[in-house]
């Protein structure tokens, strides 16, 4: 995994439901996808997102442009020429 090397940083490729509340609780920043119940969640816990949409979906770009202007998170348009 990409981060798993990074000190404070703990990663997972799947979490029950059962646990994410407790997960969320400890964050500080949230790396997400566009989902709209993910970054309500996110929001809820306070949470400042790096949000990458999936570009194939018909939601998630003007999700993350949502919460990149009212709430000042941060978008990342993986269909950019500059994503890596």
């Amino acid at each position: 995994m990409l981060f798993s090397g990074l000190q404070h940083t703990k990663t997972y490729d799947f979490v029950d439901q059962s646990k994410m509340g407790e997960l969320l609780s400890l964050c500080d920043v949230a790396i997400t996808r566009g989902g709209t119940t993910s970054l309500a969640e996110q929001h809820i816990f306070g949470l400042k997102k790096i949000i990458i949409p999936i570009p194939r979906t018909h939601d998630q770009m003007s999700n993350a442009l949502y919460y990149q202007k009212k709430h000042h998170d941060i978008l990342i348009d993986q269909d950019s020429p500059f994503f890596i």
